[in-house]
């Protein structure tokens, strides 16, 4: 039997006030697509499943997450 798993990434604000900064910045026309191109950038060049990162000015934690389609 072969099972296919789904590998994503999960990208979570270090604090609180990255959080908001964070919230802010994907109001923003573009933004949203430009944080995704920037994390799959990363995780396409990166072995490790938790990478900490800053994207203009916020930390992230970025975690890659393997699991099984449902």
């Amino acid at each position: 039997m072969n099972v296919e798993y789904n590998t994503y990434m999960k990208v979570v604000p270090e604090t609180d006030v990255d959080r908001e900064v964070l919230e802010r910045l994907m109001e923003q026309p573009g933004q949203m697509e430009e944080l995704e191109e920037y994390i799959s950038e990363i995780a396409n060049t990166s072995y490790k499943t938790h990478i900490y990162t800053n994207y203009k000015g916020i930390n992230l934690i970025l975690e890659k997450v393997t699991a099984l389609p449902s």
